[in-house]
């Protein structure tokens, strides 16, 4: 896989050091939605992308049958996921994680996760509410301090490129987002083998921009490999005001791709801060594209 390296460097630093916040509208972070009264705790299983194995909430491989499960909250489709993985040093990292959540290694090895992606399909209770949106995430791998069986991600910003998008996430999931004006640039035409996609958003008059090409879909992985670690979590954990909640997320049935070409420039500092601007201006370790099937989210609960 090749990448723009040079374009990296040069985004995440140079005049962009003497940084202003971006003229971004900022949604605050709401409470999350109360669970239903009736029902037992989610605990569903799901397919894992990659390998076909099942997967509980709990975002861990297993082989058992399914477990019985609450209806979920939300329903989504992640249309041209994109993910990329870099190697950061936890003691970079460390430090940024709130009281309650602590850092998961893979190998000794530490990553951050820049996802992109287009969402469209909403449904709220199974009812269609929502036109589609573009969102960007970075987020970490990380488990509860207190209760190390409790895996997930942690996002340490999210970028919608809508008001109401924004609004979806805060309102019914508990999770605040940024607004910033995100465009699908391209898309692979239907019937394509191998899928591509480009993204693009401006910061401060700075243009940044993420396209990938693929070049074969991910055959099914061993149990330890860093592929089926990195797709199979992906429960989100939050933390507010020393409270940890994680929303348990059923993953679909997609097409995962491994990435042979990726173009990402990006203003960094701006968006991210600076202790992201060296570790996302290296190349990145793995690039995943993923496609189809629908995302479902269960109501957020305190752990």
């Amino acid at each position: 896989m090749s990448t723009n390296a040079t374009s990296n460097r040069a985004a995440s630093t140079g005049h962009l050091r003497k940084a202003r916040k971006p003229p971004v509208e900022h949604v605050d972070h709401g409470p999350a939605m109360t669970p239903p009264k009736s029902g037992p705790t989610p605990t569903a299983t799901g397919v894992h992308a990659a390998t076909g194995s099942k997967v509980s909430a709990a975002g861990n491989a297993q082989s058992g049958s399914s477990t019985r499960s609450s209806k979920p909250v939300l329903a989504v489709q992640f249309s041209h996921r994109v993910m990329m993985n870099f190697q950061m040093s936890s003691r970079l990292l460390g430090p940024l994680m709130p009281y309650g959540v602590e850092l998961m290694p893979f190998r000794s090895a530490y990553y951050i996760t820049l996802m992109v992606s287009n969402i469209s399909g909403v449904k709220f209770w199974g009812l269609p509410i929502f036109p589609s949106f573009n969102v960007i995430s970075l987020r970490t791998y990380v488990r509860a301090t207190e209760n190390p069986d409790v895996v997930g991600t942690f996002t340490l910003r999210r970028f919608v490129s809508s008001s109401a998008g924004a609004w979806l996430l805060r309102k019914h999931l508990g999770v605040s987002a940024t607004v910033l004006p995100i465009k699908q640039d391209f898309r692979s035409a239907k019937n394509t083998a191998l899928p591509s996609v480009g993204y693009g958003w401006t910061v401060k008059d700075a243009e940044n921009k993420l396209s990938v090409k693929t070049r074969s879909q991910v055959s099914a992985a061993t149990e330890n490999s860093k592929n089926r670690w990195m797709l199979g979590h992906i429960n989100e954990i939050s933390v507010s005001k020393k409270s940890v909640s994680v929303m348990k997320t059923i993953k679909p049935n997609c097409k995962t791709y491994d990435v042979s070409k990726a173009n990402f420039k990006c203003s960094t500092l701006r968006m991210f801060g600076e202790a992201f601007v060296k570790p996302l201006g290296k190349c990145p370790s793995s690039v995943y594209l993923s496609t189809g099937g629908t995302t479902k989210f269960f109501s957020s609960q305190k752990i």
